[in-house]
């Protein structure tokens, strides 16, 4: 998640060029030519990402105001919203074919990125606003264009042709037995369990005693990979089923048996709520995985201080597992493969 947080402001920019020298230019005119060419590229692809954080934020104003009961029904926002994805549909195909004109392996991978996504928008919009059912499309299509953009330069890099002297990243083997094991013999009830892949921590739970957690989860659930929703499961499946080998267990500082009794009974009565794809972190009516844990620590007598660095698309407050760490209403019970949470205010 914290990787969907960070990028999801705006798809990153990669600089390419490679152009096939023009005929008769040599030396130190080829190379002026190149980098005149690249200088070119580099500020186009600026100005078109400027207009497309702009169209974003045109689409998320309204989808923010949609009520969830009405994501069914057209609406003066469904039409506000098809006229931005229209927008950021053009510009993504203006960016594809910007792209395309390099030569260079990671500009045509991020060309071939740039036209999915754009082909995506155009048929979340195909059948208009006033279809049923066209705002919940139009939204679930924008966070799936997110997602896929904020894996361009991991997607970017695999297409490209290993050099010799590339060196992969080591390997992080994935929780087992061992594991479990020390995650039972240390979590309690109400604790906050943070979870991560090989190079971030991007999901949060909380332990509810008898090694199960609960939490929100947008695909890979126990009831299917394309399943969304607040499940309870146990540890021992959810690391069968889903890699994970990084992990913090974290404990919120002064509370009593009765708030964390709270925090978990509040839990509890989310299950089988919908994921939260729209990342409402003060609305209840769904949940990402640590607006879920947020609204739970909260139901506590002293909850715990929880400060919201990040926004998407420079609009929307959410909560991070950064934020967790970096709180110090929390002492850290034990990790794996990550640094000690930094004292606040650091």
């Amino acid at each position: 998640m914290k990787r969907l947080m960070a990028l999801g402001v705006a798809a990153i920019v990669l600089a390419g060029c490679g152009q096939a020298p023009v005929a008769g230019l040599q030396g130190a005119d080829s190379g002026s030519m190149q980098a005149l060419k690249k200088a070119k590229a580099n500020g186009e692809a600026a100005a078109i990402e400027r207009k497309l954080q702009e169209a974003q934020k045109r689409f998320l104003a309204p989808a923010q105001r949609a009520p969830r009961q009405g994501m069914g029904t057209e609406s003066a926002e469904s039409h506000e919203m098809a006229a931005a994805m229209a927008e950021m549909a053009t510009l993504h195909a203006q960016m594809a074919e910007l792209k395309g004109q390099m030569s260079d392996e990671l500009s045509q991978a991020e060309a071939a990125l740039y036209a999915e996504v754009a082909e995506l928008e155009r048929e979340a919009i195909a059948d208009g606003p006033q279809k049923k059912g066209a705002l919940g499309r139009m939204r679930d299509a924008f966070w799936h264009v997110v997602n896929k953009l904020a894996t361009k330069p991991t997607q970017a890099y695999f297409n490209k042709k290993p050099k010799k002297t590339d060196k992969p990243a080591p390997k992080l083997p994935r929780f087992g037995d061992g594991e479990l094991a020390q995650i039972l013999k240390t979590a309690q009830p109400g604790d906050v369990i943070l979870w991560g892949g090989q190079t971030s921590f991007v999901h949060g739970s909380i332990y509810m005693g008898n090694g199960a957690i609960i939490h929100a989860l947008a695909n890979n659930t126990p009831a299917g990979p394309d399943a969304q929703g607040v499940f309870k499961e146990t540890i021992k499946d959810y690391i069968a089923r889903v890699e994970r080998n990084r992990i913090v267990i974290l404990r919120a500082k002064g509370q009593s048996e009765g708030d964390r009794q709270a925090s978990m009974a509040y839990m509890v009565k989310q299950l089988g709520k919908p994921y939260d794809n729209i990342f409402r972190t003060h609305d209840e009516a769904a949940f990402y995985c640590t607006e879920l844990v947020y609204h739970a620590l909260k139901r506590t007598a002293n909850p715990p201080k929880i400060g919201m660095r990040k926004k998407v698309m420079g609009l929307m407050e959410v909560v991070t597992t950064d934020d967790y760490m970096l709180s110090a209403d929390f002492e850290t019970l034990w990790t794996k493969n990550a640094p000690e949470p930094i004292p606040a205010g650091n």
